[in-house]
């Protein structure tokens, strides 16, 4: 099966092939497949004017793995990591090499149950498929809330 996936390092939207078809939840459960997709973790890097000058200095311009490190050895962190800092709303800034991508699967929620260990059937599933989201890399599952 094909999943259009999204990421914070692809200009266009890339096409990944799912080997194993991860099998859809029965027609009256209250979930459905919505999509897989890459998310950033904790959320993505934000490089900033000073990043850029430091690849620019040091690194022929290419702005890589190596130049953000380097720039974070100089006190150049993330700057969406800075702002929520500054506002208590986490407590240190997360270096570049704990900010990750990661395959999510999602499912959307018919049900307006919060509770999700009281939503029928959702259990049982995610252990079934638990395996195949191994075998796919899919290291993640998020909820989407019902919408009326």
């Amino acid at each position: 099966m094909t999943y259009k996936i999204k990421s914070k390092k692809l200009k266009e939207k890339e096409t990944f092939e799912v080997k194993n078809e991860i099998p859809k939840p029965s027609a009256n459960a209250l979930f459905e497949i919505k999509e897989i997709k890459k998310v950033s973790i904790p959320h993505p890097y934000m490089i900033t004017p000073k990043h850029i000058a430091v690849a620019s200095d040091k690194f022929s311009g290419m702005l890589g793995e190596p130049a953000i490190e380097e720039a974070e050895k100089k006190g150049v962190y993330c700057d969406i990591c800075k702002h929520r800092v500054s506002k208590g709303l986490q407590s240190e800034i997360i270096p570049y090499s704990e900010h990750k991508e990661q395959k999510t699967l999602f499912l959307q929620m018919k049900t307006d149950e919060k509770d999700l260990n009281k939503v029928e059937g959702l259990h049982s599933y995610l252990l079934k498929i638990k395996p195949l989201l191994e075998k796919e890399k899919i290291e993640g599952v998020a909820f989407i809330p019902e919408t009326k």
